[in-house]
């Protein structure tokens, strides 16, 4: 009777911690690759097909469950390295899924990014070389579109869009960006559309020509613009 007892007490765990047959040896590649515990075990729920957070696999198919402002991704025929890259941006950037590492990076991000700022309160736009810099500034103006005009939270990712195409396009140059104390005021051209529901480029037919010349992959897409860098800023941008 005392082994019986010793064989069923054995037998319980092991039971409750049963595990799933791996539908995807990919994401068990993944997760292989990854240092952070936190994404490690991600990708080895994922490759069990095993749901959080607001996402789903489902035919080697991974997306949102919120369809407007999410993402599908397809993680066919792709390397583990590619995979973790990709789809570690599209998290961080359409869900709130990330690590505790990912969080302090954000916020050790952000607060470089302030101190810098404050070195170009009373600058110049035309002084201003680095990117990073420009762009957060420029998200900031974007914040400022969505508050006098009351836009949509789309509207506002899309208007900051626009800003940054009319530069890469060259529709645009430093000197329509009016700019003082530290914040741009205003671009010259870039304003709120007829209806009222998104900002344009009133210089579109000069953008629309441009994109048409350039190869796919150097079109500024929206995905690729508000990164989980930005999105970090943007919450810290007060009213």
């Amino acid at each position: 009777m005392p082994s019986s007892k010793t064989t069923s007490a054995t037998k319980k765990p092991q039971k409750r911690g049963r595990q799933k047959e791996v539908v995807y040896d990919i994401l068990v590649e993944c997760a292989a690759l990854m240092k952070d515990e936190f994404w490690k075990q991600f990708y080895e729920d994922l490759a069990v097909g095993k749901s959080t957070k607001g996402i789903y696999i489902t035919n080697g198919v991974i997306q949102t469950s919120n369809k407007r402002n999410g993402f599908v991704y397809s993680i066919t025929d792709k390397a583990p390295q590619v995979i973790v890259a990709e789809l570690h941006h599209l998290l961080t950037t359409h869900t709130s899924i990330c690590s505790r590492k990912d969080m302090n990076k954000k916020r050790q991000f952000v607060k470089e990014i302030e101190e810098e700022l404050q070195e170009y309160d009373e600058a110049k736009w035309t002084s201003i070389k680095r990117k990073n810099i420009r762009n957060m500034l420029l998200v900031d103006y974007a914040i400022h579109l969505n508050k006098i005009h009351s836009l949509s939270w789309p509207a506002t990712m899309s208007a900051y869009q626009t800003i940054i195409n009319a530069f890469e396009s060259k529709t645009h140059s430093s000197k329509d960006v009016i700019y003082s104390n530290g914040k741009v005021r205003d671009i010259v051209d870039i304003e709120l559309s007829e209806d009222e529901d998104s900002i344009i480029n009133t210089r579109q037919e000069q953008v629309s020509e441009y994109v048409s010349e350039e190869p796919e992959g150097k079109m500024i897409m929206l995905q690729n613009l508000f990164d989980p860098y930005i999105s970090a800023w943007i919450k810290t941008i007060k009213s």
